[in-house]
Parts: structure tokens; C-alpha cells; sequence
């Protein structure tokens, strides 16, 4: 028997521990198909995109008594129950890495505090997260070789001093701690930079320039994708967020501007060209790795 933490509760603390559970490898692949009159078979057009994560948690109360888990029934209730929101749920055999789901259906729960065992159902998000504390995924991978250098010099991948939880939308679920950092001092045009991504599954990124720079232009050369910022860029923070597919000048809407495509890191390695003109800033990028 193993027990899990949700919400920033142990279920420990309730005398509840999971008796079993089926966390499946793979999220299933969301299917698109198509049937076609007269042809064997269907017409898969799919877009390699997964559907929710189903992990399935047997609970068992090892409490003192019924009546003492009756008294606590409502708490637990509120504990486990979906309305306010998606939680993190982090299981004690597995504890580096979380999922971020709720519980839709209670009718599991009645039967926890008449017999004493129930089964329920989280829907998580496709993806685990990483529960890294701060620098254990630092390694001898290369985050930014720039024009300047030309001696093979090896750079970590490495976070900076910066509360990106405080601007985030999901600042109430995610693991500020879990967020990889890495960035350069962009004064050359054309720079190239390499970011690599420790997870098993593509993430979206955010990236940050602060400073100055005219008609800023990424181009991720790993997915062969570009994006493009129209405008001057003066002593402010332009950020490019590739989950939201949003683009922020000081914090106001600037979408309006762009051209391309947003992009993800891909697990391993990925390369960045930035283009524009006169730059004189710092990039920072920061995401989250993603497991399978």
C-alpha cells in the first residue's frame, strides 16, 4: 500500500492510503478518424495530439473507526472534490514527478465511508511534471554558443533569480521549483542558442527579451519554425508564451503584431536562431519538463 498527496494533503493525514492504482504508461492518443462508404477499414487524419490521463486509485481507510471517518466525512469530501479546480497529485512510489487532475465523479467516496474501500477516478492532464528541486537537472548540455564563442565550451542549462509563478496563470498549480531557466545577452545578429529539454515529451516555453531590438524574429530550427515580432522593442520586456500562444509588451496584449508560428521545445537538444535590429538585450527562456 502507497500513499499520495493531493492538494497539498497527505492522505495519511485522513487515514486513507491508495491499495492500488493504474497509472497507465501512455496517455491514449486523441483519435480522429473517418469512415469512408465503400473503402475496408477508416481514414486516420489524427494529430498525434493525447487525450486526459484516466489513473484510477483504490482507497482504503485504515482509520481507528467508521464513525471517527464519518465525523471527518465532509472534510475529506472537500478534499478530494473537483470544484475547486485542478490539483497536483504526487504518489509516494513515484515522488519526483506529479500530475495535475481533479475528481469528476464522487460515487466512490459513499462507499469509502460506508465499507471502507472505493475506487476514484482523476482526469489528469496528458503529461507528469517534474518535481526537481532547484539545479538537479544541471548537466554538461550546451544553452547558448553565440557568435562570440568558437572553442566547443560546453553551458548548463541553469534558472535565474526570477518569479515566474507571480506572472504565471497557473502559478496556483504548478511547481515554481519544477520551472527551467536558461538565457543569453543578445548583442549579435544573427545569435544561436541551444536549450535542451531533459523531458520525454514536447513542452511549451516561454521567452523573455528584455531590452532593445527592432523587429525581433525567432526562428526554432528544430520543428523548422519561425515566428515574427513587428515593431521597436525599447527598454521593455517582450514575452512570447507558447502554451497560451500569447505575445506581452510590459504586460499589455501585443499579438496583434506577430507572424508564424508558435513552437515547443522537442525532448533533447533544440536550436534557436535570433534575428533583428540593433539588439541589445537579455533572452530568457523557461519551461516545464514534460514526461510521458
Amino acid at each position: 500500500m502507497i500513499g499520495f498527496t493531493y492538494n497539498s494533503i497527505h492522505s495519511r493525514t485522513y487515514g486513507i492510503v491508495a491499495k492500488s492504482v493504474n497509472r497507465p504508461l501512455l496517455p491514449a492518443l486523441r483519435p480522429r478518424e473517418l469512415i469512408i462508404p465503400g473503402r475496408h477499414g477508416v481514414y486516420d487524419f489524427g494529430d498525434n495530439t493525447f487525450d486526459k490521463r484516466i489513473i484510477e486509485v483504490d482507497l482504503k481507510y485504515v482509520g481507528t473507526s467508521f464513525a471517527e471517518l464519518r465525523t471527518r466525512a465532509r472534510t475529506i469530501a472537500a478534499w478530494l472534490s473537483g470544484f475547486t479546480g485542478m490539483k497536483n497529485l504526487i504518489f509516494d512510489d513515484e515522488p519526483t514527478k506529479y500530475y495535475i487532475g481533479k475528481i469528476y465523479s464522487t460515487i466512490g467516496l459513499q462507499n469509502l465511508f460506508t465499507q471502507g474501500e472505493a475506487t476514484v477516478q482523476f482526469e489528469c492532464e496528458p503529461f507528469a511534471y517534474d518535481l526537481a528541486t532547484l539545479g538537479s537537472y544541471d548537466a554538461t548540455y550546451e544553452y547558448d554558443t553565440g557568435y562570440s564563442y568558437d572553442t566547443d565550451l560546453i553551458y548548463p542549462n541553469f534558472r535565474t533569480v526570477y518569479d515566474w509563478y507571480f506572472l504565471s496563470p497557473y502559478f496556483n498549480v504548478r511547481n515554481p521549483d519544477s520551472r527551467e531557466w536558461c538565457g543569453f545577452g543578445w548583442s549579435y545578429n544573427p545569435h544561436m542558442a541551444s536549450v535542451y529539454n531533459y523531458g520525454t515529451a514536447e513542452t511549451p516555453l516561454t521567452i523573455t527579451i528584455f531590452g532593445d531590438v527592432i523587429n525581433p524574429q525567432i526562428y526554432q530550427e528544430t520543428v523548422s519554425a519561425e515566428l515574427t515580432i513587428s515593431g521597436m522593442i525599447t527598454a521593455s520586456t517582450l514575452e512570447i508564451d507558447s502554451d497560451l500562444m500569447q505575445v506581452a509588451l510590459n504586460g499589455a496584449n501585443y499579438v496583434t503584431t506577430i507572424s508564424g508560428e508558435f513552437f515547443n521545445l522537442q525532448p533533447g537538444a533544440n536550436g534557436f536562431f535570433f534575428y533583428g535590429v540593433a539588439p541589445h538585450a537579455e533572452v530568457t527562456f523557461s519551461w516545464e519538463h514534460r514526461f510521458l
